[in-house]
């Protein structure tokens, strides 16, 4: 291997390892913090949260808790879908002979899947709102800024 190659192998696999390793621990697939961003999620949809908030009727707590389920069982097949290609990206990044092309492809797919999951938490978001009253969804959307701004603090810190 010529050193250009080499090097491009060792960038592929710095940007890589977190990400799958992070993946493996159960943390999320777009490259967020375990623990908090998990957590800061699961506290801006959390119907029960909502309901207190947002004083919300026991039937929207219901359509929200129904929109969560269905929303977790999307998100949980992306990332089973993604395990099997973060395992054969390490492998490929591996072996005696790092095809680049190969990388670059694996690289692209991987991204193109965390582009359709940050998608589907849009697409969850939007599906929580229609929910809402447009006061309620003021209120909820001044929440999420104000938790996003802690959570950007705390990123700050470390």
């Amino acid at each position: 291997m010529n050193m250009k190659t080499i090097t491009l192998a060792v960038i592929a696999l710095v940007t890589v390892a977190p990400i799958t390793a992070k993946y493996h621990q159960g943390g999320m697939a777009c490259n967020e913090e375990k623990g908090y961003a998990d957590d800061l999620h699961q506290k801006i949809f959390d119907p029960e949260r909502m309901q207190k908030q947002l004083s919300l009727s026991q039937e929207q707590t219901d359509k929200i808790r129904k929109i969560n389920e269905d929303y977790r069982r999307k998100h949980e097949a992306m990332r089973a879908e993604m395990e099997p290609r973060h395992d054969s990206l390490r492998e490929e990044l591996m072996a005696d002979n790092v095809d680049l092309e190969k990388i670059r492809s694996m690289l692209k797919a991987s991204s193109d899947k965390m582009i359709e999951m940050r998608m589907l938490r849009i697409e969850h978001r939007l599906e929580i709102e229609k929910v809402l009253t447009p006061e309620q969804k003021k209120k909820w959307r001044d929440n999420h800024r104000e938790m996003m701004k802690k959570y950007k603090e705390k990123r700050s810190e470390k």
